[in-house]
């Protein structure tokens, strides 16, 4: 954070404190040291380090991962001695869904994965979680084989465009995660294995050729990062915020229950090139999230920049950094894809975005069928908001919906076809005829 913040605590009943921060022009930099969360400490509750004899009482948990400990008594028992080869215990991986009692109706899964071997290590409590977590997509196919398929050299991609007049598609992103193989994922990583990947990374992306030129940039009161000390410029920030290229420290109960906010902000940071159009977040939520924005009807290209750019880091980092016994350098499984901190990401841990203008198709009168249809296709379609979190009237975000059970290419191409779809409605309820 930069020196616009404040910070103020908050609690609901019978759920660990919160924290509000709201945006100041004369503030200090914040400290968050003393933070539960944010500073080194694990926020108070479930034991993150070691796990009790027992759970606690969790009759009144709605969670995924408390479904599965209620609705196998002798599951937490089993679970509970094992680790992994990097020291990470099933303390770490469910105290988000221990310490917060979350909603009937709004259950999250209550689980994330400390490194990489968590998912074999504690398969037993992993695997039921991910099936109930996913239970709407195409995981059906969970202990099989995911499809991973980058399309490197174009192979597979569509090429039709969505939106040749150029009218309608403001602009295509797509977003990729990472963890390198032998790290601890940022939920269980001490500081130093932090700043250790911030290390490499950092380094990696400057020197990856060709290269996305730019340069690296860790967040305000970091100081981690020689040759940033204290991080990045009010001005640096503001832009980075305007990009949309920005992230900030968790705030509520449920991701700082992870252990992804600690030590903040120390060894994080955000690479991005001049013209604020890629970008890689590292150590937010997981080691590296890529990014690439391309203005129209470009997902294509944004796609095959995100995967070149990996591919680079990939390529300096296999120097320096361990691979698996597959030769790959990111955490990887044959049955899960990518492996990620979330167990939502896993698989391809890519979104592709079209953002679009649907003005008549946005406010037709009959409910949405179109919207429907869309889901029906697995993708999400969500309003487009401004900076100050209002609707931008007509215009809509469509974005995939799935990540494990289909790949990367079939990803875009879905994307694709589902925005040409839309646009085509959109020209004939211009034109005064009706949509089939």
């Amino acid at each position: 954070f930069g020196s616009r913040w404040t910070i103020d605590f908050c609690c609901a009943p019978g759920q660990p404190f919160g924290i509000l921060m709201s945006h100041t022009q004369d503030a200090e930099k914040p400290d968050f040291s003393n933070i539960p969360g944010l500073g080194p400490s694990d926020m108070p509750g479930f034991p993150g380090n070691a796990c009790p004899l027992r759970l606690p009482d969790l009759s009144r948990h709605h969670s995924i991962v408390a479904d599965a400990f209620k609705n196998d008594p002798a599951l937490f028992g089993m679970l509970r001695g094992r680790e992994t080869s990097l020291g990470v215990n099933l303390a770490r991986c469910i105290k988000s869904g221990i310490d917060n009692l979350g909603h009937s109706l709004v259950k999250s899964s209550g689980l994330v994965a400390g490194d990489e071997e968590c998912f074999d290590t504690f398969r037993e409590v992993f695997d039921p979680v991910i099936r109930k977590t996913l239970k709407d997509n195409q995981a059906t196919g969970l202990c099989l084989t995911h499809p991973t398929d980058l399309g490197r050299f174009g192979r597979g991609l569509k090429s039709d465009k969505a939106d040749p007049t150029g009218r309608y598609v403001v602009n295509s992103q797509v977003r990729i995660s990472r963890n390198l193989h032998g790290f601890r994922f940022p939920p269980a990583m001490s500081r130093p294995e932090r700043n250790e990947v911030e290390r490499l990374l950092a380094a990696a992306l400057l020197e990856v050729r060709p290269p996305p030129r730019g340069e690296y940039l860790p967040l305000q009161g970091s100081g981690s990062y020689a040759p940033r000390p204290g991080g990045m410029s009010d001005a640096e920030e503001d832009a980075l915020q305007d990009a949309g290229f920005l992230f900030e420290a968790p705030d509520s109960t449920l991701r700082l229950s992870t252990g992804v906010g600690r030590d903040w902000a120390e060894g994080r940071g955000v690479f991005t090139n001049a013209e604020r159009t890629f970008a890689v977040w590292v150590n937010e939520q997981d080691h590296v999230r890529a990014m690439a924005v391309q203005p129209g009807d470009q997902l294509h290209l944004a796609f095959r920049e995100v995967v070149r750019s990996l591919d680079a880091m990939a390529g300096v980092l296999r120097r320096r950094v361990k691979t698996d016994e597959t030769g790959e350098l990111f955490a990887h499984s044959s049955r899960l894809g990518f492996l990620t901190a979330s167990i939502a990401n896993l698989g391809t841990a890519m979104q592709a975005v079209v953002e679009v203008r649907l003005p008549l198709l946005g406010g037709s009168e009959g409910g949405s069928p179109w919207k429907e249809w869309c889901l029906a296709q697995r993708l999400q379609v969500r309003p487009r908001l401004d900076e100050d979190g209002r609707r931008v009237p007509g215009v809509f975000e469509l974005s995939n919906s799935d990540r494990l059970g289909v790949s990367e290419v079939e990803t875009i191409n879905i994307v694709s076809r589902v925005a040409a779809r839309l646009v085509q409605m959109e020209q004939q309820l211009e034109a005064g005829e009706s949509i089939d």
